[in-house]
């Protein structure tokens, strides 16, 4: 069994679906080994849908503002933003709302989990 070299790859043949539930219950180091097997993989690993649950398993929450922002940015890199920078991002976000005359959402941090 060499998936490394393409030989055998159960991977491609799994629905869409049922690879990212795997794929999502993996930890971080073994989501980055299985992204270098092979071109298939780590287009997968990329997905947003894989990001987005990767976050959620580890935060638990997301705010819609996050949310938002997440489809400007994509989650892979919510997921790998410092809170500070995630800060800095959604404060950008803020202000460039209200420069285009759209209401400046304010109350609740959009995390604080950690």
């Amino acid at each position: 069994f060499r998936l490394a070299s393409g030989s055998k790859d159960f991977f491609s043949r799994l629905p869409r679906n049922a690879l990212l539930k795997v794929l999502e219950s993996l930890d971080l180091q073994s989501l980055r080994m299985i992204g270098a097997c092979n071109r298939f993989l780590h287009e997968v690993c990329k997905e947003d849908e894989l990001w987005k649950s990767v976050y959620l398993n580890h935060h638990g929450y997301a705010s819609q503002e996050l949310e938002e922002l997440a489809q400007e940015t994509g989650w892979s890199t919510i997921f790998f933003s410092s809170p500070l920078q995630l800060q800095v991002l959604l404060s950008r976000k803020r202000r460039q709302g209200s420069a285009k005359g759209r209401p400046v959402q304010t109350g609740k941090q959009a995390f604080l989990t950690m």
